[in-house]
């Protein structure tokens, strides 16, 4: 049987991509080659990171998060601010942050994390800090040079609406991954696009 490495994320609509790349190239070009960026068209927002998944166990995640967004109206947030895990002082992931919608995105995520544990699934080993990754210092090291860029304004202000969570495969290539979607639900109680399995 073969195993996929998945995860469940809400995509972010063309503009506010844009956006986020636009702020990835001013860190960019104050660290040209100590971080390695998120392509534009893979920026997302993880909901749960689920990692080797058994291809066998996909059903039972499709059904768990139809159960998860059944009735859940979709919601605004704010995309703003840049930070980095572990810290600011020593950056290794960066990142954009939340400004408004924290409250909804964590409700999301506890009806997914509810959802997988009736199917049997374990709990994320992490707690949930809504974020949109935009780049990996190379090496795990800490990018020197970050740490006075990455403000509460080094990202301005974009708005969204949350309207679906997606299902996705990441296949890893030599340059950087690709997200195969595997399904996709809306935040209205219906799904759309495709499911597998």
């Amino acid at each position: 049987m073969e195993v996929l490495r998945t995860f469940i994320a809400i995509p972010f609509s063309s503009a506010v991509r844009a956006h986020l790349a636009e702020c990835q190239a001013g860190l960019r070009a104050a660290v040209p080659a100590a971080v390695k960026w998120v392509e534009t068209e893979n920026l997302h927002l993880t909901v749960r990171f689920l990692g080797d998944t058994p291809e066998g166990d996909l059903p039972a995640i499709c059904a768990a998060l139809k159960t998860a967004v059944t009735a859940l109206p979709s919601f605004p947030i704010v995309v703003s601010g840049l930070g980095a895990f572990p810290s600011r002082q020593a950056p290794c992931v960066v990142w954009a942050g939340v400004a408004e919608g924290r409250a909804a995105l964590q409700a999301l995520h506890q009806r997914v994390e509810s959802a997988l544990a009736a199917a049997g699934f374990t709990a994320a080993p992490e707690r949930f800090s809504p974020h949109i990754t935009l780049g990996r210092a190379r090496g795990g090291q800490p990018a020197p040079g970050l740490a006075p860029l990455l403000t509460a304004d080094g990202c301005a202000p974009i708005s969204d609406q949350v309207t679906r969570l997606v299902f996705l495969r990441s296949l890893l290539t030599g340059r950087h991954p690709v997200y195969l979607p595997l399904a996709e639900y809306e935040l209205t109680g219906g799904k759309t696009g495709r499911e597998d399995g």
